[in-house]
């Protein structure tokens, strides 16, 4: 890992603590896709914006640039987040 991913995790790490909500139901999943999408157009970003719950999808969004070969990956993550219970950098 190079310092500037190390130093990414980090900030990844300290947001992620910041980013702590009392419920999270199907208009707030829209809402933060919604939210993501508005940023990620502004930026254009080929990004796709997967939003869940444990077994729904709430939200998901697939950006212009973005091939096949990038939908299948964020499966891994999500799953992993539902089985242990936080998401795994690692697995990513």
């Amino acid at each position: 890992m190079t310092q500037a991913d190390a130093d990414r995790l980090a900030e990844l790490n300290e947001q992620e603590s910041r980013f702590v909500v009392d419920s999270f139901d199907h208009e707030a999943g829209w809402r933060l896709g919604t939210l993501m999408v508005e940023g990620a157009l502004r930026d254009k970003l080929p990004i796709i914006i997967d939003t869940r719950r444990p077994g729904v999808v709430l939200f998901r969004s697939a950006l212009a640039g973005v091939t096949c070969g990038y939908c299948g990956p964020t499966t891994t993550p999500s799953s992993t987040i539902h089985t242990a219970g936080c998401r795994s950098a690692c697995s990513w």
